[in-house]
C-alpha cells in the first residue's frame, strides 16, 4: 500500500521491474521468484534502483545469506530450511513440536513464508523492518531464530489452540485489536536469545544431517516424523560407512602405487637386460 507502488505506472512499480530485470539477467539459473519482490520493494524505499539491485544480488549469492537456493525455480534450499527449524522446534521448543505434531500441521506450511521473503509476507512493514536490521547483521541463521521466537512468546497461546486456530494464527494479521499482534520488541529479545544460544556448529550439524537423510529417506514426510534418536543413529551409520570408504579408497589407492611402483621398476630392469645385451 505504499505510496510508491500505487499503481500499475506508479515510479515504484516501474523501478520494481528494472530491477527484477536486471537481477533475472544477472542470474540466469534463478531467474525470477515472487519472493523477490517483497525484498526489493523493501530496498526501493530506501535507496535508487542500482542500490536496490545490488542489495537484491547481495542477499541471494553471498554466503552470509545465501537467498538464491530459495529463489531457485526448484526452491532447493526450501526443503533445508524446513528440516532445520523443525529440529530445533524439537529441540527448544518441544511442547510447540509435539503439539504442531498431534494436530499434523507440518512445519512446510508455513515454512515458505518465511523464509522466501524474510517474512516481509507475513507482517506489518514496521515490524518486518526492524527485523531485517537484524537479519541484514546476523545473517541467514537468524531467520530461524525469528521462527522459534514467534512460537516461543505465544507458547502458552498457541498450545490452547486446535488446527483450524492455529492456521489463522499463522496469518499473522497484525491490524489494530488483532489477538495475532506481534510484540516486536519481544520478538526481536527473544529472537536474539535464541541466535545467541545456537551455535553455527550446530546449524552446520543440521545442514549435515538433512543431506545424509535427504539422500537415506527421500520421503519429506517421513523425515520430519523421525525422533532425535532415530537421526542420530541413521546419521551414525551413514559416516560409520563414509569412513569405512575412505578407509578402503586410502588402501586400494595405496595398493595401486605399490602395484605401479613394481611395475615400473620391471620395466626399468627389463630395458637394462635389453641394453646388457
Amino acid at each position: 500500500n505504499h505510496f510508491l507502488f500505487s499503481g500499475e505506472n506508479s515510479i515504484g512499480q516501474k523501478q520494481l521491474k528494472k530491477v527484477l530485470l536486471a537481477c533475472s539477467a544477472l542470474n540466469k539459473e534463478v531467474g525470477y521468484c515472487q519472493g523477490m519482490g517483497f525484498i526489493t520493494a523493501m530496498f526501493l524505499m530506501y535507496m535508487t534502483e542500482e542500490d536496490a539491485f545490488w542489495m537484491l544480488a547481495s542477499v541471494g549469492e553471498k554466503d552470509k545469506f545465501k537467498m538464491n537456493g530459495l529463489w531457485h525455480p526448484n526452491l532447493p534450499r526450501l526443503s533445508e530450511c524446513t528440516y532445520i527449524l523443525n529440529r530445533l522446534q524439537q529441540q527448544f521448543i518441544p511442547k510447540i513440536f509435539n503439539h504442531f505434531k498431534a494436530l499434523d500441521i507440518s512445519a512446510s506450511m508455513y515454512c515458505p513464508q518465511f523464509f522466501i521473503t524474510g517474512f516481509l509476507y507475513n507482517f506489518q512493514f514496521k515490524i518486518a523492518l526492524r527485523l531485517w536490521d537484524c537479519y541484514l547483521i546476523r545473517g541467514f541463521d537468524f531467520l530461524y531464530c525469528i521462527g522459534l521466537a514467534i512460537f516461543k512468546i505465544n507458547q502458552d497461546r498457541i498450545l490452547q489452540m486446535g488446527f483450524e486456530d492455529v492456521m489463522n494464527f499463522l496469518k499473522f494479521d497484525n491490524l489494530e485489536g488483532n489477538t495475532n499482534q506481534i510484540d516486536i520488541d519481544q520478538l526481536i529479545a527473544q529472537s536474539v536469545k535464541f541466535f545467541n544460544e545456537i551455535k553455527p556448529a550446530r546449524f552446520q550439524e543440521l545442514i549435515e544431517q538433512y543431506s545424509i537423510l535427504k539422500e537415506k529417506i527421500p520421503d519429506k514426510h517421513a523425515r520430519s516424523q523421525l525422533s532425535s534418536e532415530e537421526v542420530k543413529k541413521i546419521v551414525r551409520e551413514a559416516k560409520r560407512l563414509k569412513k569405512k570408504e575412505i578407509k578402503n579408497q586410502k588402501k586400494n589407492s595405496k595398493k595401486n602405487r605399490a602395484l605401479s611402483s613394481d611395475s615400473l621398476l620391471d620395466d626399468s630392469k627389463n630395458n637394462n637386460d635389453n641394453n646388457n645385451n
